[in-house]
């Protein structure tokens, strides 16, 4: 995928992460990154350019970098709050992730990040169907990941009909 014409916002207050993203986002293609180092700034950013991608650290330096995300998806107007949203971080613990999600990220990111696998996000993101909710008490990306048959499918429940209708006749014959 060619991402020379994509516009990133990286909100990040961290220098080193920040030059490090910067690199990668250079290394897969993409020139123009505007880079923003607290909440105040990303807003501006958003409110006054058009973003295709915003990759925000969730820490940000003491402030929330969740609530960017929110201004994103709450606040801008469709379609700037249907950009492809990225969390990154090092802390990976299943809170953290869990918060990322329910702000309306479409992926999270742990550091050390690779190129090869931030491009492999970016491209899988603007690949997928996108499935977008906005109802009051969400707004982001549609958040099933998997095409999953719902417990007691029609394929479940026909076997175990099937079973007890098996041991009922079982029973009945020793009888």
């Amino acid at each position: 995928m060619n991402f020379s014409a994509a516009t990133v916002l990286l909100a990040d207050a961290n220098v080193v992460p920040a030059a490090a993203m910067i690199q990668i986002l250079n290394a897969i293609g993409v020139r123009r990154v505007f880079h923003v180092a607290d909440l105040d700034r990303g807003r501006q950013a958003l409110d006054q350019m058009r973003i295709d991608l915003a990759i925000v650290d969730t820490g940000m330096g003491g402030t929330d970098g969740l609530e960017l995300v929110g201004h994103i998806r709450r606040s801008l107007r469709a379609p700037a709050n249907q950009i492809p949203v990225f969390a990154v971080s090092g802390d990976a613990r299943a809170s953290c992730v869990a918060a990322a999600r329910d702000a309306g990220v479409d992926t999270f990111l742990t550091w050390p990040i690779s190129v090869d696998a931030l491009r492999r996000r970016i491209g899988a993101v603007l690949k997928g169907d996108g499935a977008f909710v906005q109802s009051d008490a969400f707004v982001g990306p549609d958040r099933r990941r998997r095409n999953v048959a719902a417990e007691g499918s029609l394929e479940r429940r026909v076997a175990s009909s099937l079973l007890v209708a098996r041991d009922a006749l079982s029973l009945k014959r020793a009888a």
